[in-house]
């Protein structure tokens, strides 16, 4: 459900010309579960992105 949902944002935020975190933030559903900070936690791509570095390095490691 929680992809759906994401999901269907994501295609309204684009139709809208809206950033996916201020669809994300007016969703009424979402809002009455998080506040805007936790939204902001969520969705902060920097958050995601801990192991990307050394999966490169392990991938081009294997190709050498």
């Amino acid at each position: 459900a929680a992809h759906r949902l994401m999901y269907e944002l994501a295609i309204a935020a684009r139709q809208r010309g809206q950033t996916l975190i201020d669809a994300v933030r007016a969703d009424a559903q979402i809002a009455a579960t998080l506040s805007a900070r936790e939204i902001d936690a969520l969705l902060d791509f920097a958050n995601h992105t801990g192991q990307c570095a050394a999966m490169v390095d392990a991938v081009l490691a294997d190709k050498a």
